[in-house]
């Protein structure tokens, strides 16, 4: 996994990662991006897609060592 593929992602995935990666849940990050929880799992499934990634436990490693929590 290469933490320069982060850049892939769009702002809105971004955003939805970094909100994911501080322990909020769908309902929160779509609260805070002013989306439905819907709109906000899909940007998180697109990040992961653009990742390799498969799960989102690992998108939450994937943050933590990217750090987009910094």
């Amino acid at each position: 996994m290469k933490y320069e593929s982060l850049h892939k992602l769009s702002p809105r995935e971004t955003e939805a990662l970094i909100l994911y990666a501080r322990g909020r849940s769908l309902e929160e990050i779509g609260e805070a991006m002013v989306v439905t929880a819907r709109t906000a799992e899909s940007h998180l499934k697109h990040a992961r897609s653009k990742l390799g990634i498969t799960k989102r436990s690992e998108l939450f490693d994937y943050a933590v060592k990217a750090g987009v929590l910094a």
